[in-house]
């Protein structure tokens, strides 16, 4: 298995994955995607090194993680979706926009959404930095902050998605937190999407789930909750979308980054 690069920034938490990020795996061989897969159990993410930017290459070095599909990969959906700043593109198309994206899942409005992303960098170009953010470090602090009954309430499947449908913004309803047997949680939230829903009538939410909805923003702001990376060129980042929270800083300069998205169902 391999080891973070020393310029990857951030801070520990109660989860496996350290100060420094995810680590770091070349691909050579049969016995370097089995690390890449247990690397993904455990920390919930891993970064795989010199991968080619073509689009084959890059399904093959992931397909250790699940099955590439096109479906809820960008509109139209391709089995690999470019992610670069495009200023004819929607403000609605954050993933072709300049700003900062603040950590979050990928597919929340699905019943299930896809249980892997990963994230190729093309060329980095300037800002841009990855961010990442375990559940379990957000679930670790809101404990800590004796917010138990939040917790509990953002298990409850009240919480307003939206996505494409005839209507352009059907929504439904589902739990930001959801735990296994062994008190393991799964995350499901998009800071963007759910302020649009509670603004529409059939979205709003009662003033407990709103609390626990801010409580649980709070807790992704906190100092030491995200991490941050500088991907390079040839990175792919392999997110479990789960239990990992992901998004970038604002891309600055000539706005040259360019990475390319692929989203992963099970084998």
């Amino acid at each position: 298995m391999g080891t973070a690069r020393p310029e990857a920034a951030g801070t520990a938490g109660p989860e496996v994955m350290g100060a420094a990020g995810p680590e770091h795996v070349r691909l050579r061989g049969r016995a370097s995607r089995a690390d890449a897969a247990a690397l993904l159990r455990r920390d919930g993410a891993v970064v795989l090194e010199d991968v080619p930017p073509a689009n084959a290459d890059l399904l093959d070095a992931v397909s250790f993680a699940g099955t590439p599909v096109a479906a809820g990969n960008g509109t139209p959906g391709r089995l690999v979706w470019d992610v670069r700043p495009d200023p004819a593109a929607s403000p609605d198309v954050v993933s072709r926009g300049r700003e900062a994206f603040d950590p979050h899942t990928d597919s929340t409005h699905y019943e299930r959404p896809h249980p892997v992303i990963a994230l190729a960098m093309v060329a980095p170009g300037e800002g841009g930095r990855s961010l990442l953010a375990p559940v379990a470090r957000v679930l670790a602090l809101l404990r800590a902050r004796g917010r138990h009954e939040q917790v509990r309430l953002l298990g409850d499947a009240c919480f307003p998605f939206a996505g494409d449908g005839p209507d352009g913004h059907p929504i439904v309803r589902r739990p930001i937190l959801t735990f296994d047997d062994e008190g393991g949680a799964r995350v499901r939230y998009h800071g963007r999407v759910l302020d649009w829903c509670v603004r529409q009538p059939s979205g709003r939410l009662d003033e407990e789930h709103a609390a626990a909805l801010g409580a649980f923003r709070a807790a992704l702001r906190a100092p030491g909750v995200v991490s941050d990376l500088a991907l390079r060129e040839g990175d792919v980042l392999v997110i479990d979308n789960h239990r990992v929270l992901h998004g970038r800083t604002e891309i600055t300069g000539a706005g040259r980054r360019h990475v390319k998205r692929l989203k992963l169902d099970p084998r």
